[in-house]
């Protein structure tokens, strides 16, 4: 039957014509939620041992089915015998080739149906009639939400929508709780919440993303990345989407249980302990290899596994990274087909040099089969409450430095820093672990204000925050995770130092960089080294300029030659030397 045949005929008869040749996208991605849908629900019923609705709920179905289906084009009724005719031709079943052009009317006929197949499957009332899942931020710093048209500050405890888009910047996080899991951003990610009314629907606009899947039986979650659709019914994994070369770059990692990949061309299970990279550029493809140790010891993956750990959830293939192998599945990749790089990269998807697979020319066609595991159902974890503490982070120098508000609330016996590789959720246990550390020396039984400096080196970053231990070292409370980056030690631009009877003169360009890292000036010279620094205590004397807009200062000293410089400092932590944030070059002067 030529297409334009078949179009008539599907306007003159009153019932569908669902073996069309074509496929319509819309109709058969609501034929393949049917047939899941079907699936779990009679895995429920399976489990609860809960019967089926009583026939007169589905003989009422159908005649709503068959009295829509009577009506030519919406309007009308059918010859007498056409309700016979109709009851022969519509089955209880729907097929998977459906006509690409529909007309309107015929929508109806259709979620009849579809009503009427769920409910020959056997009704789940408490997951078919399901509200929004709610979702709250949690955690939050640096992080914006558009809502509207209207961008404002994410606020810890704000409700969010469908609709709204929340954005990281560069040296923020966010975590998002949705119904009993997570969202965890990373440090310039975004992402929109699409759907959340039974299934979830996201779309993953950029950077770097935690998704921690709890559903209710035979709800799916689905991550939008472009024409790429990830689909999980409760798992966890971890998902980044980026430039590269001419187009986009997505890695997935598949952390615990599996995710069903969907786009142009591809249709595959991934299972747990998979890494995927989709390309999109000059040399498009979807690659699937088993996970390499460089790339499951990344400290993204381990800081999110550690604390899904430690709120209940499994961590599949990172258990044996935290240090607590339990038996688990088994890697059974959909595919395994060496990644290429994208253009100008030297790598493969998400792993080091050493560790990079063989690239080939063409990818292998991917397999159309769908996972063959599914996830086993895990109670609803419980964190145990943490107050808060506020605390604050900033480079200076080549040094982070971490300050902390009084903590006044009970149990208290010490408190500490723990630094991390990227934003982290807050530990629920000491020492820390799982690529965190716990910064030696900081660890102090004091509750009062206080800080604490950590070498980074110049250009460095890292994640801090500040935790309040009880006697047993559990946590009581903990700051938000906040990121400092070293900016180096800055120019102070020419040092001057003229000799004077008995002395000095000395002139510099004053200090023009964060007044929270600096304190005073010290002028500091040698008889011997051409190198003097107050900080590592390389000088022979040193005079104290406590004025920060000062610059120009006389003070007195002995005659002879030495090498001289002005250094901006900020004052000393307990057991750490002064902060060097500013430094000009050392000259030679000679005192008569």
């Amino acid at each position: 039957m030529s297409p334009d045949e078949r179009i008539r005929r599907m306007h003159d008869d009153v019932v569908l014509p669902f073996d069309s040749a074509e496929l319509d996208a819309d109709l058969a991605a609501l034929d393949a939620e049917l047939a899941k849908a079907g699936v779990a629900l009679r895995r429920s019923h399976e489990r609860d041992g809960r019967s089926r609705p009583p026939a007169s709920f589905a003989s009422s179905l159908r005649e709503r089915l068959l009295a829509e289906a009577a009506m030519p084009n919406g309007a009308g009724a059918n010859p007498p015998d056409a309700d016979a005719d109709v009851a022969q031709r519509v089955q209880p079943t729907i097929r998977r080739r459906t006509p690409t052009i529909l007309p309107a009317p015929r929508w109806t006929i259709l979620a009849l149906a579809a009503v009427f197949v769920v409910a020959l499957l056997g009704f789940n009332a408490r997951g078919w009639f399901t509200g929004p899942a709610p979702v709250r931020a949690t955690d939050v710093a640096g992080a914006s939400l558009v809502r509207g048209g209207t961008s404002s500050a994410l606020a810890i405890g704000a409700a969010l929508e469908v609709g709204d888009q929340v954005s990281v910047d560069q040296s923020g996080h966010a975590v998002l709780a949705v119904g009993n899991g997570l969202i965890r951003l990373d440090e310039g990610a975004s992402i929109r919440l699409d759907r959340l009314s039974g299934d979830v629907s996201i779309e993953q606009m950029g950077g770097r993303v935690w998704h921690r899947v709890v559903l209710e039986s035979g709800r799916s979650y689905v991550v939008t990345t472009g024409a790429y659709r990830w689909t999980a019914l409760g798992t966890a994994f971890s998902l980044t989407r980026s430039r590269g070369g001419a187009g986009e770059r997505l890695d997935l990692t598949a952390v615990e249980h599996d995710v069903v990949l969907a786009g142009p061309s591809v249709a595959l299970g991934i299972a747990q302990g998979s890494a995927v990279a989709v390309n999109t550029g000059v040399t498009p493809g979807v690659y699937v290899n088993p996970a390499t140790a460089a790339q499951l010891a990344d400290p993204w993956l381990i800081a999110n596994a550690r604390l899904d750990a430690a709120a209940g959830y499994g961590v599949g293939v990172l258990e044996t990274a935290l240090g607590s192998p339990t038996p688990g599945p088994s890697l059974t990749p959909a595919a395994v087909t060496p990644g290429p790089s994208l253009p100008g990269e030297t790598t493969g998807p998400g792993s080091s040099e050493s560790a990079a697979p063989t690239p080939t020319d063409t990818p292998t066609q991917a397999p159309t089969t769908a996972p063959t595991s599914k996830p086993t159902p895990r109670p609803t974890p419980t964190v145990p409450p943490v107050g808060s503490i506020g605390a604050s982070v900033i480079g200076c120098g080549e040094t982070a430095v971490v300050s902390w508000d009084a903590y006044a609330g009970s149990r208290f016996a010490k408190l500490a820093v723990v630094r991390g590789a990227s934003a982290f959720g807050i530990p629920t246990s000491y020492p820390p672990g799982g690529g965190i550390t716990a910064l030696g020396g900081s660890l102090t039984p004091s509750a009062a204000a206080g800080s604490y400096s950590d070498s980074l080196g110049t250009g460095s970053s890292a994640w801090y925050r500040v935790l309040a231990l009880d006697s047993a070292k559990h946590v009581i409370a903990a700051s938000a995770a906040r990121k400092a980056t070293a900016p180096g030690i800055g120019a102070l631009g020419p040092f001057v130092p003229t000799p004077v009877a008995g002395g000095v003169e000395a002139h510099w360009t004053p200090y023009g960089g964060n007044t929270a890292c600096f304190v005073y000036y010290k002028i500091v010279w040698s008889a011997t080294d051409p190198n003097p620094t107050y900080a590592g205590g390389i000088y022979d004397g040193y005079e104290v300029v406590s004025t920060q807009t000062d610059s120009v200062y006389s003070f007195s000293l002995a005659a002879g030659t030495y090498w001289m410089r002005i250094e901006a400092i900020r004052y000393a932590d307990a057991g750490v030397s002064p902060i060097v944030v500013g430094r000009s070059d050392a000259v030679q002067v000679t005192v008569p």
